[in-house]
């Protein structure tokens, strides 16, 4: 496995270019496990949760600043987020204690859904795959013609509503 830990911004930036079949990995709370049950393989791994430029909580501007690999944890316990308290209650939601002090807000908006049929590595479903993995049907939904299996983000229809960028 190739694995990158790249110092800044710029660093990262390249490696991805160089890689584009490189999976990008921060509090890895959701691509790891996936991982480990072999429901994904990735040869080649860009870890992004050390870069200055992509983490954090800033007041700037008139507003905030939420790096991509900003733990929930932290969103959740930020100060400069206290006019959003729509958000702070949504970070401070998900899951567990633990998770949320390793899970990123990028993570989070970003995570592969939960549905049952789809994130199962049995030997029966190796048989009729769903939509997301190539096959022609939705178990959760058997007349759909698409996928639909929930978004899965706590945090997203709050960034949403609040029309952020």
């Amino acid at each position: 496995m190739n694995v990158s830990k790249p110092e800044n911004l710029e660093e990262a930036i390249r490696f991805l270019s160089d890689h584009p079949e490189a999976r990008i990995v921060a509090g890895g709370t959701d691509l790891l496990p996936r991982i480990n049950q072999k429901l994904e393989s990735h040869d080649t791994l860009c870890y992004i949760d050390d870069l200055p430029e992509m983490s954090g909580v800033v007041a700037k501007d008139g507003g905030v600043f939420i790096g991509a690999s900003a733990r929930l944890s932290e969103i959740a316990a930020s100060k400069e987020l206290s006019g959003y308290t729509a958000l702070l209650q949504a970070a401070s939601k998900v899951a567990s204690p633990q998770i949320r002090n390793q899970a990123t807000i990028g993570g989070n908006i970003l995570q592969e859904n939960r549905c049952m049929y789809f994130n199962n590595h049995v030997p029966w479903s190796d048989v009729n795959h769903c939509f997301k993995w190539g096959g022609k049907r939705c178990f959760q939904y058997k007349s759909s013609k698409e996928c639909v299996a929930l978004f899965q983000s706590d945090v997203a229809p709050v960034l949403i509503a609040f029309d952020a960028d």
